[in-house]
């Protein structure tokens, strides 16, 4: 086979039952010049018997194997050094893709050669296939920027970067065991800029054996330090990981967040608002907004009845922030939350 112009890496980890359909949605793409490294590591469950049957019948199919498993990065490093295209597009044995992405995926990146790291927008789907929610990423360089310090913003299976980019800046780092995406991403951004498709281009699965990792407190922080990396450039000094976790918390509303960590968060995030305004473009200003004043609605419904008076400051900050936007998120939220904003008596001129 000649050289392909795109190679599909896939680890598999006991890749059954869904690991046929994976390779199907694949293989019946409507760009076909491409070859999928598929690295068995060290599954027990049939899937290389799968995989061998698929290399037997499509000389596309090219299977690395592992004699044990040595974990996602690790292999996703191993099948990086086989891929023999200039585009890699990343893919995961329990998903499946639409027909188009590979063409679609292509095509953007031939066209904005400035671009090193694309993904897309994400249809989540339940075991048995159902549709159950569409995630919607940021689309532009900036506003993926912003929103990288505090989540990840693209889907990894849904990932295509130019080989080389990530060859140079070393591969996957075996240490990032459980955000080896994240670490490789904050290591590539310097150097090209990013972009997301506004399509669903990846059905993921959501069941039992998804390749789900258990954190424990020192994987969190291991996480957490991807973030705590990219906020300490953006603000030009160093952030403790309690900074960190706090923003973070507080930037994505997440579960089990705690006051100490929304005050040390708001604090973050106010600083960051304020570099955003000085520095970027008025689009990234407003995407950024918009996330954290939603948040900040959401923990002030979390917060009115265990902490009014951070309740209070949650709503005053997103007002702060932008007045309209504000106002559109507290139609969005309970009688009890307009309760609280009418008690604020906060009074601003909305902008435009």
């Amino acid at each position: 086979m000649e050289k392909p112009a795109v190679s599909v890496l896939m680890p598999v980890y006991n890749g059954l039952p869904y690991l046929t359909e994976a390779l199907d949605s694949l293989l019946d793409q409507t760009f076909q010049d491409f070859e999928i490294v598929a690295v068995n590591d060290g599954s027990t469950d049939g899937s290389a018997e799968v995989l061998a049957t698929y290399a037997s019948r499509d000389e596309r199919v090219v299977v690395v194997t592992n004699e044990e498993n040595i974990g996602l990065p690790r292999s996703l490093n191993k099948g990086l050094e086989k891929c023999r295209a200039a585009l890699v597009a990343r893919a995961d044995a329990d998903d499946r893709y639409r027909k188009d992405r590979l063409e679609k995926q292509v095509a953007f990146l031939d066209a904005h050669p400035e671009v090193g790291l694309l993904s897309c927008w994400v249809q989540k789907i339940k075991a048995d296939g159902e549709f159950f929610s569409l995630v919607r990423f940021p689309t532009e360089d900036g506003e993926i920027r912003v929103r990288e310090l505090f989540v990840n913003s693209f889907s990894h299976p849904g990932v295509m970067f130019r080989r080389d980019l990530v060859r140079g800046v070393g591969g996957y780092d075996p240490e990032y065991w459980t955000s080896e995406d994240a670490d490789l991403w904050a290591r590539i951004r310097p150097l090209m800029k990013s972009a997301n498709l506004a399509e669903p281009l990846i059905f993921y699965r959501k069941h039992e054996g998804s390749m789900m990792r258990t954190r424990g407190s020192e994987g969190e922080k291991l996480s957490l330090s991807v973030r705590q990396r990219l906020l300490s450039e953006y603000l030009g000094r160093p952030l403790s990981i309690d900074e960190t976790r706090g923003a973070v918390m507080t930037f994505r509303a997440s579960q089990g967040v705690t006051r100490d960590d929304v005050k040390v968060g708001m604090a973050v995030i106010k600083n960051v608002h304020h570099e955003i305004r000085e520095r970027e473009e008025p689009s990234t200003l407003r995407s950024f907004e918009a996330e954290a004043i939603s948040s900040y609605m959401r923990l002030a419904k979390v917060f009115k009845i265990s902490a009014p008076a951070l309740s209070y400051a949650l709503v005053t900050s997103a007002f702060s922030m932008h007045p309209r936007q504000a106002l559109a998120a507290v139609a969005n939220h309970t009688a009890a939350l307009t309760n609280l904003l009418s008690r604020t008596r906060f009074k601003r001129t909305i902008r435009h």
